[in-house]
């Protein structure tokens, strides 16, 4: 895995068991699977929901997920910033197991929409997926590069308002509504920083750290952050295009219409006024 290796780094690899890595990634497919999953499901559904439940009930999975995995990463960054001087020997229990926890979620989509038949509508979360297990489960087979790993799940923090924002789509909520406002520019905000700052990073290193790595690694690494910045520049357009775009457009038709409505109340007015005074 790693071409030049440090006896630091052998040391604190050397520590860490890839049988518990292991039984954490399965811990967290079945802890999103059966704990997570049923709450959600007892939660009543939303009368104002506009597309079918299953949808609803993976999305709010998926924020769930976002909201724990973001804060975990954001403790390993406060906790352990050396990560980002050395991203490729980094290593311990708290940042190789908030690894495995990530890892264990996207097992859990994945079979989550093969099991429901929802392949075909889904497909390019299905590519995420298959992309982001088979790079993190490699680092946590080999016990290496877990810096570059919390790196990449520092997207998590976007995904918290990535599906807010679409969670409040789904019930219907106003556009122009101070709620969905917030969330809309909090989402941009922190798309910019915590998912496109990172994937620009990780893209970089593909070329500026090849020779720390194996071919075989830098040849899956470079193939899966390919895919991986192509659907995240792609998305970020949707958002941009949906919520600031035609978010304007929406807004500026709105007011042209109260306008109208108001210069025809105006306009029964005077007409009535005008027939009362005849």
């Amino acid at each position: 895995m790693i071409v030049e290796d440090n006896s630091d780094f052998s040391t604190a690899r050397d520590g860490i068991e890839f049988k518990y890595g292991t039984i954490v990634v399965l811990g967290s497919t079945t802890f999103f699977y059966v704990l997570v999953k049923g709450a959600v499901k007892s939660i009543r559904r939303p009368t104002s929901l506009n597309e079918e439940e299953w949808s609803w009930r993976n999305l709010y999975v998926s924020w769930i997920h976002s909201c724990l995995c973001a804060m975990w990463v954001l403790m390993c960054i406060l906790m352990y910033p050396e990560l980002f001087n050395d991203p490729v020997y980094h290593i311990n229990y708290v940042t190789y197991f908030c690894t495995c926890f990530g890892t264990g979620y996207f097992l859990y989509d994945f079979l989550d929409i093969v099991c429901n038949k929802k392949i075909s509508l889904r497909w390019e979360i299905v590519i995420h997926h298959i992309a982001c297990f088979a790079l993190f489960y490699y680092c946590i087979y080999m016990k290496a590069l877990i810096g570059f790993s919390i790196l990449a799940l520092s997207v998590e923090v976007n995904s918290v308002f990535l599906h807010w924002r679409r969670l409040l789509l789904i019930v219907r909520t106003p556009f122009e509504s101070p709620k969905y406002i917030l969330i809309k520019y909090l989402n941009l905000a922190t798309y910019l920083v915590f998912r496109g700052a990172p994937l620009y990073i990780i893209t970089s290193s593909c070329f500026t750290m090849y020779h720390l790595v194996t071919l075989e690694f830098l040849t899956l690494g470079c193939t899966a952050m390919f895919l991986l910045d192509i659907m995240n520049v792609v998305l970020f357009w949707r958002c941009f295009k949906n919520d600031v775009i035609r978010g304007s457009n929406r807004f500026i038709f709105k007011k042209e219409k109260i306008n109208c409505n108001k210069r025809d109340s105006n306009c029964n007015i005077v007409s009535k006024n005008k027939n009362s005074g005849s």
